[in-house]
């Protein structure tokens, strides 16, 4: 089956193309910005984690697009995610969760394939440059929950000679649908986040993200030369 992997470098590819094939009198799209928000479904990768569930989590915050070619563009976000995995336990009660919540800011190359229809697709592939802000965990043990802090956290990863890394690094795989809708560009989609850093000093744990978006984007304010210029 298809994944976001391999159908976002097929999307670019054919955008590149269409681009490509443009008449020089077509003009410019203008740069757009928005909101973005939705839902994540987090794990890590890596050997020796056990069974293990997704943690899911908000992530969400603001857009900009602006184009170079008529089907091509830069998208810049700036993002709160919420990350982590569940490990599980023995029984269904008992499991253990680990939160780590980041400002992510993608930096993608994204393609949008010119159709004559009203829905138009698009893929957008690129690095994401992701600070942690806030960690901590639950722990539940035969149904009796309690909380670890941030320090809790990371005194954990130091008695065992590791350290949690603060920042990351990820390479952002996606593409959605998009529409027009009263001057204002919405649209829906999925990307997948392949972290490359591991989470510890120690390890081979790294962040994995599947996160399932909505946005709407504005058009911005077009520059005009003095009165009279040409």
């Amino acid at each position: 089956m298809p994944t976001l992997k391999s159908l976002a470098p097929i999307a670019l590819a054919a955008a590149l193309h269409t681009s490509g094939a443009q008449l020089p009198e077509q003009p410019l799209p203008g740069a757009r910005w928005g909101f973005t928000a939705g839902l994540n479904q987090s794990t890590f990768a890596g050997e020796g984690l056990g069974a293990t569930s997704n943690r899911h989590g908000f992530v969400g915050g603001v857009v900009l697009v602006t184009p170079f070619k008529p089907s091509l563009s830069t998208q810049l976000e700036a993002l709160y995610s919420m990350k982590g995995m569940k490990s599980l336990g023995s029984t269904s009660n008992t499991y253990a969760t680990l939160k780590l919540d980041y400002v992510e800011v993608p930096v993608l190359l994204r393609g949008d394939v010119p159709l004559p229809s009203a829905i138009k697709p698009f893929a957008f592939t690129g690095p994401s440059f992701d600070f942690r802000v806030s960690c901590g965990g639950d722990v539940a043990v035969n149904g009796n929950q309690s909380g670890r802090s941030c320090d809790e956290v990371q005194s954990a990863f130091s008695a065992g000679g590791s350290k949690l890394r603060r920042y990351d690094m990820g390479w952002v795989f996606g593409g959605g649908l998009g529409f027009d809708f009263h001057n204002r560009r919405i649209s829906f989609g999925a990307r997948y986040e392949v972290g490359l850093r591991t989470l510890s000093s120690q390890g081979s744990s790294k962040n994995r993200a599947l996160s399932f978006m909505a946005s709407v984007e504005a058009p911005l304010p077009r520059r005009t030369g003095p009165a009279g210029s040409s």
